[in-house]
């Protein structure tokens, strides 16, 4: 006897399982029952990953960090960023469903040019509380070059939060990348803890120079 689960929505959200290998543009939501009865983890597919949220007031962040990863279309391993334990362009692309973007670099990598490697240090950099900056994060595995494929962040920095606010593909190449920027309908914001991300950025940076 099968039955049918329906969504209520009197729910926390706890948590996200992404599943990039059966499901490469899927997640998984664990919502707990507010009204604590026997029923515990309830489970619901999702479109994407969870957005920044709050739990009786205690800001949750998506964590990020900095190792060495081989990605598909790297020869050997290499320094690169990682949120909640996944590579980035792997979290990426199960958190914004584009096609392929685990075949893409990050920028602060995955670069030739001196002039754009630079640009892309640059924009990832928290700038100052409450201002904005255009950041690339990721570029094309084979061209490595801004003239290419080029996922964008409205990166926004509040308070101790730094948030990547929405999601698009640059319009504008080279060293005036990110510009003029097609931004996606959906937003699909990301946030991190300021310090934490600070430290993935030193110590990816460390690993660059190991």
């Amino acid at each position: 006897m099968s039955r049918e689960i329906k969504f209520i929505p009197f729910f926390v959200r706890i948590g996200t399982i992404c599943l990039p290998c059966r499901y490469p543009s899927a997640s998984v939501e664990l919502v707990d029952n507010v009204f604590g009865d026997s029923r515990g983890l309830q489970r619901f597919p999702a479109r994407r990953s969870l957005d920044p949220l709050s739990l009786n007031g205690i800001p949750m962040h998506h964590r990020i960090h900095a190792a060495y990863h081989q990605a598909k279309f790297s020869r050997s391993p290499c320094a690169w960023l990682f949120i909640d334990g996944v590579p980035i362009e792997e979290w990426l692309n199960c958190h914004l469903e584009y096609p392929s973007l685990e075949l893409h670099g990050l920028s602060l990598m995955w670069l030739l040019d001196e002039e754009e490697d630079a640009l892309a240090k640059r924009r990832f950099e928290p700038a100052e509380d409450g201002t904005s900056t255009p950041v690339p994060l990721l570029v094309c595995g084979d061209d490595m070059d801004f003239d290419c494929f080029v996922l964008m962040t409205e990166q926004v920095i509040d308070g101790e939060i730094l948030h990547w606010r929405r999601f698009g593909v640059s319009v504008s190449d080279g060293l005036e990348v990110g510009i003029t920027t097609r931004w996606d309908a959906e937003s699909r914001p990301v946030s991190f803890s300021l310090g934490e991300f600070r430290e993935a950025l030193e110590e990816f940076y460390r690993l660059m120079k190991a």
